[in-house]
């Protein structure tokens, strides 16, 4: 997962208040089956998914081996 992404994740994470630890492993959960979702259906880089409750973009670049989230939002 591209940096970008992570700092959403963080926000998230400090903004959860008192059901944090609860809340935030939901959503990581509910992150991972909307990117199995988005693989499932087939990975068109550079475009936007709405999928789960998240907006995910995947991009590589061509030092990377692997094919990343770069733009990630929880739109709940």
């Amino acid at each position: 997962m591209h940096p970008n992404a992570t700092e959403h994740l963080a926000e998230r994470v400090l903004n959860a208040g008192a059901t944090g630890p609860v809340t935030t492993q939901s959503q990581i959960r509910s992150l991972q089956t909307a990117v199995s979702e988005v693989n499932r259906q087939g990975v068109s880089l550079g475009q936007m998914y709405n999928v789960n409750g998240w907006q995910l973009q995947f991009s590589i670049r061509s030092t990377d081996d692997l094919v990343v989230v770069n733009q990630l939002l929880y739109t709940g």
